[in-house]
């Protein structure tokens, strides 16, 4: 409502009064004022929000790369220190054990493939007396035919008896020459209708010849036959070996009659002086628990074979 004008004095007080319309616009641009203060505030906080997410992105981006790395590189860093490892504390242990468990000098058991299978040749010859295979096994040029044929009756008889050679085993030296070895043999004989195998044992010197093949050497130098003996004489584990074999002997005789009756025929020499009909009979004469028969002591001695027999 407008003022009432009583007198010249409200008048007056009237005229000094700013016009309605000066403090409404007065109002209006205060208003504006602090409106647009608090919209600064706003956008200014707004915006340090909006700024503030892409650098924590960044940050977890960076940590991330960072954690995906760190493994490879602890991995690249540690198998160089594990391989170093392996193989200074290996190689000088493997050489030193070496150092001191092998002996060239000492017979010990010896592995190998055609060794084996050239031994194993030589007896199958012998069974199937086939005197040309063994004369080549053992380098023989200058035997005559009535050497040849007496041979091979030798070996036609032994067969008559022996049924197999099992159980061989190697047991080697270096000997004098380049790839040449002093080799004992050992092996069972399993005779026929025998149930319990005899054990045998001969020595060979063996090497290799031009034609790149073992071959047993028969007729031995002066040298090669000094070298032999004294390594058998000299040599406690060759000493052993052949007294283990001759104890193994003696026991499977003692403990099987008909072992003992062709065992006395085979070192007697009768298998080539008597008929093998009366040999056997005698074997048949004894029960396997050998309760009716006594057997006439037999020897236990058992000499190194040659490698062709004589």
């Amino acid at each position: 409502m407008d003022k009432k004008l009583r007198d010249l004095d409200d008048v007056n007080k009237a005229l000094k009064e700013p016009p309605v319309e000066e403090v409404m616009e007065r109002r209006r641009v205060g208003r504006r004022q602090t409106a647009m203060r608090k919209t600064g505030n706003l956008n200014f906080d707004e915006l340090r929000g909006l700024l503030t997410i892409p650098v924590i992105i960044i940050i977890l981006m960076i940590i991330i790369v960072v954690l995906d790395k760190e493994p490879e590189e602890m991995i690249e860093t540690a198998a160089p220190v594990t391989e170093t490892v392996v193989v200074e504390t290996q190689a000088p242990l493997e050489t030193e054990t070496e150092k001191e468990t092998e002996d060239p000098t000492i017979v010990r058991e010896y592995y190998d493939e055609y060794l084996t299978s050239f031994f194993q040749q030589y007896f199958d010859a012998r069974l199937q007396a086939d005197v040309d295979k063994l004369y080549t096994l053992t380098g023989v040029t200058n035997q005559t035919e009535e050497q040849k044929t007496l041979l091979q009756t030798q070996l036609q008889t032994q067969a008559g008896y022996i049924e197999a050679y099992n159980n061989i085993k190697q047991f080697a030296v270096n000997a004098l020459e380049e790839n040449s070895k002093l080799v004992f043999v050992t092996y069972d004989v399993k005779f026929r209708r025998v149930d319990t195998a005899a054990p045998g044992i001969m020595y060979c010197y063996v090497k290799v010849n031009d034609a790149n093949q073992f071959e047993i050497i028969e007729n031995l130098t002066s040298e090669q036959t000094k070298f032999v003996n004294e390594y058998v004489t000299d040599h406690e584990e060759v000493r052993e070996l052949i007294n283990s074999n001759n104890s193994k002997l003696l026991q499977a005789i003692s403990s099987d009659e008909r072992l003992a009756v062709i065992y006395d025929a085979f070192q007697s020499g009768r298998i080539y002086t008597d008929s093998q009909e009366n040999i056997d009979s005698q074997v048949s004469l004894i029960k396997v628990d050998g309760n009716d028969v006594t057997v006439a002591e037999t020897t236990s001695e058992n000499t190194e074979e040659s490698a062709v027999p004589n």
